[in-house]
């Protein structure tokens, strides 16, 4: 009797442990480490020139929109600048590092729409930018600041600028 009931303890503990290893192996299930499936990490670099692309592609969407204004704009740039800021963690086990950079554009000839100030003859705009990977891997741009200032200055006979003055648009 002793041993039948041996037999079936061990009969129900071999089972027992058949299921817990038939469960863990099922697909969804989290693994002993207690993640479902390895991380993603999709990094910006600053030499990736689809960086630079975002920027300028942001630059142009800017100088459409104020030039619809009536802005007489000269185009803009990209600027140099490229900083870590962090790391953006998306759906699906996806992080992405986050890049900051800058973008520059001007008008430099009236008319300025809204300007009372006849003295007034350079728009400046700067704009900072974060880029990221989307999750697929599409870079994707976020502006995050855009300042402008205007200026007033003074033409010599050589043609420099002197008497410069800023002002917040």
């Amino acid at each position: 009797m002793v041993k039948e009931d041996s037999r079936m303890t061990a009969a129900i503990v071999i089972a027992a442990l058949t299921a817990l290893l038939v469960l863990a192996s099922v697909p969804g299930w989290a693994t002993a480490s207690g993640h479902k499936r390895r991380h993603r990490y999709l990094p910006v670099r600053c030499q990736d020139p689809r960086y630079h692309n975002v920027i300028e592609q942001t630059g142009a969407q800017l100088v459409a929109q104020y030039s619809a204004m009536g802005f007489n704009m000269n185009g803009a740039e990209a600027g140099e600048a490229c900083g870590y800021v962090g790391t953006r963690h998306l759906k699906g086990g996806v992080s992405t590092g986050v890049r900051e950079g800058n973008g520059f554009m001007n008008a430099l000839s009236p008319p300025f729409p809204g300007e009372t100030n006849p003295a007034i003859r350079e728009y400046d705009w700067k704009w900072k930018e974060l880029v990221s990977n989307t999750k697929k891997g599409v870079l994707h741009g976020t502006v995050e600041s855009l300042n402008c200032t205007k200026y007033s200055y003074d033409i010599g006979g050589s043609g420099g600028m002197y008497n410069v003055q800023s002002y917040p648009c």
